[in-house]
């Protein structure tokens, strides 16, 4: 198994800016079609709600980022 561990400042840099924008966009989408179709079938979805959502989703799609990351060659 590859070592998960950036080797210099630039690599840690890259993986946060990456870690970030997989959280941000899948968290987004994961909210944004979760909280449609909740208010197409049961009327309004709290913001509350929507951040719960938004943050589970961005935090599955980090753990599956890191996993995979984990698993690559070299």
């Amino acid at each position: 198994m590859s070592d998960p561990l950036p080797r210099n400042a630039g690599q840690a840099l890259g993986l946060w800016v990456g870690f970030v924008l997989v959280f941000l966009v899948f968290g987004g989408l994961g909210a944004g079609i979760t909280s449609l179709l909740y208010e197409a079938v049961l009327g309004e979805f709290s913001d509350v709600l929507y951040a719960v959502v938004f943050g589970a989703h961005g935090f599955i799609a980090f753990q599956l980022l890191l996993r995979a990351l984990e698993r690559r060659p070299g």
